[in-house]
């Protein structure tokens, strides 16, 4: 298994084989379900959606509509994360993670 640290969008999975490697996945935040025992929720960018799936305590500030970097490893079309990241304001660089 290869890492990558490099930050993708949906479309860049949706057409790229990514298959088995570690990304930063960037996106809106969509169809946020905390009702099972893991989180998921899909991440767009308008072109594309990729469900993610996370089973730690998440950030308070995560919700549908927000811009997360998803952090994790990306396998039969979806990407099972292991950290999750935050923006705290729309055009900011400031991220909350948890």
């Amino acid at each position: 298994m290869s890492a990558t640290t490099e930050f993708v969008t949906p479309t860049n999975l949706a057409h790229e084989d990514y298959q088995g490697e570690w990304v930063n996945l960037e996106g809106s935040v969509r169809n946020l379900d905390t009702s099972g025992t893991k989180t998921t929720f899909d991440v767009t960018d308008g072109n594309a959606t990729i469900e993610v799936v996370y089973d730690k305590p998440l950030p308070e500030t995560l919700q549908n509509g927000r811009i997360v970097v998803a952090k994790g490893e990306y396998r039969n079309g979806k990407l099972v994360a292991n950290k999750l990241s935050v923006r705290a304001h729309e055009g900011s660089d400031n991220k909350n993670e948890r």
